[in-house]
């Protein structure tokens, strides 16, 4: 098994970041069964599958401290990095839409990425005139989304109180 299949294999089978699952397979010489292991006594919810007991059977010893003390960082290595990171954020956390503590819907930040590149602008005018009338957004999943959720937070109260005030300059007319 390939080491970024590994780490996959430790991403979902833990639901942990793909650095730290990198992190507890290192420290436990790939083997994956021992990271699992590991998470599990760090209080992680580790899923055990059979598949992943007999791949770890049949899976050839690698010496990775060889490879790594080899290999280089590279430009494009670091740009596969950040790709990396920023792929497992929108496959790990979600974007909420609510109305009056009702959930909407929730779609995988990945979704709604590729829905803004299909149909960007409608889908943006459309989030804008949700505001107005108390859609609030939220970005739900693993990773902490405190600053991202406070900014959409302080957006819907903006658009709530222009919303007030055009009601207000309505009714008074």
């Amino acid at each position: 098994m390939e080491p970024i299949e590994m780490i996959e294999k430790v991403c979902e089978s833990a639901n942990v970041s793909f650095e730290e699952a990198r992190q507890v397979l290192e420290e436990n010489n790939w083997n994956v069964e021992a990271a699992l292991n590991c998470l599990e006594a760090q209080g992680k919810k580790v899923q055990h599958t059979q598949a992943a007991v007999e791949e770890e059977v049949q899976m050839e010893v690698i010496d990775f401290k060889d490879y790594k003390e080899t290999k280089q960082e590279s430009t494009s290595t670091q740009v596969k990095g950040l790709l990396r990171k920023v792929f497992d954020y929108l496959r790990t956390n979600s974007i909420r839409i609510e109305k009056d503590g009702t959930e909407i819907i929730t779609m995988k930040l990945i979704l709604f990425l590729i829905l803004l590149a299909i149909a960007g602008e409608i889908v943006l005018v459309l989030m804008v005139l949700g505001l107005f009338f108390k859609f609030n957004y939220s970005v739900v999943g693993r990773n902490k989304n405190e600053e991202v959720n406070n900014l959409m937070n302080g957006a819907s109260r903006v658009a709530q109180a222009a919303a007030q005030g055009f009601k207000t300059a309505w009714n008074e007319k």
